[in-house]
């Protein structure tokens, strides 16, 4: 993907190729070890541009056959859409 995961001084960073800082995953309170919860919560952040692209596929390929599709398809379909929509900065 185009970003890296680094851990550093009880954080996780999420940077770019360049070595920018994109988001950081920190411990809290400050005198804590890093919560279980950190790094797959960082993780998550690093595929995200994966992520919304698998998105994006499953739903180019589903598209062809909805009108096949039971009610809880697209329902799912439409809950799909709304995320991509929101993580490309629309309104859902």
């Amino acid at each position: 993907g185009p970003w890296k995961l680094v851990e550093c001084k009880g954080e996780w960073l999420i940077k770019t190729k360049n070595g920018c800082v994109l988001a950081s995953v920190r411990k809290f309170p400050p005198d804590a070890l890093l919560s279980p919860d950190s790094k797959p919560n960082a993780l998550l952040m690093l595929q995200a541009p994966a992520l919304l692209e698998a998105c994006k596929a499953l739903l180019r390929t589903s598209a062809v056959n909805l009108d096949d599709q039971e009610e809880y398809d697209l329902a799912v379909y439409t809950q799909a859409r709304t995320a991509i929509t929101k993580a490309e900065g629309g309104a859902a």
